[in-house]
């Protein structure tokens, strides 16, 4: 939506899906010897292995104001956005792996437990333009995001990164007869976590 020349809002909704994947499954098995050495053993055969798991609704917001100079130029914006992705409903019971024989397993028909929650974001940033006489422009751009944690303490996992996150960005660009060169940096951290209640086994 356009209701200004200098304002902008937009908004996404996309929906969930089921991906059902399957493929062939190798492993090597580890065998400890005498002397307590470890080492690979003989590989085994391939096993048939099906892997069902799911992406979540996505709803994207956001709101761009521009500010116009005399020329109505863009002299610089500020915009702010917001996501929330249904994680809960899409992998609160995790995904579901299958195969009929591979090494010692027979018949395996088990749930990778994830326990997601729904996580939303939050992100804001703008920039600021300098108009030269020849129409070359020299934009200076910033950010911040956050994005919140897809796992309570309990069910904190090594093989996914769920912690909450934040992000830090700026950059540069120069326009010039039509040609438009960006540079940008990204520094995003994952925020910290003691866990002391864990439910399952790493």
């Amino acid at each position: 939506l356009h209701p200004l020349d200098n304002l902008h809002i937009g908004l996404n909704l996309r929906g969930p899906m089921y991906l059902n994947s399957s493929g062939n499954t190798t492993t090597t098995p580890i065998v400890a010897e005498n002397n307590y050495q470890i080492s690979p053993g003989s590989p085994q055969d391939p096993a048939k292995t099906k892997l069902d798991f799911h992406l979540p609704w996505v709803l994207r917001f956001g709101v761009r104001y521009a500010f116009l100079d005399k020329r109505h130029r863009e002299q610089g914006d500020i915009e702010a956005d917001g996501t929330y992705e249904t994680w809960h409903q899409a992998e609160g019971s995790g995904d579901q792996l299958s195969f009929k024989a591979l090494g010692p397993y027979t018949n395996v028909n088990t749930t990778i437990e994830h326990h997601y929650k729904d996580t939303g974001s939050f992100r804001v940033g703008g920039a600021y333009n300098f108009w030269f006489a020849n129409e070359s422009m020299l934009a200076l751009r910033a950010g911040f995001f956050y994005d919140s944690a897809a796992t309570s303490s309990a069910w904190t996992r090594i093989d996914f990164d769920t912690l909450a996150k934040t992000g830090y960005t700026l950059g540069l660009g120069y326009k010039i007869h039509g040609v438009t060169i960006n540079v940008a940096y990204n520094y995003i951290a994952s925020n910290s976590r003691k866990v002391t209640n864990c439910k399952h086994q790493i």
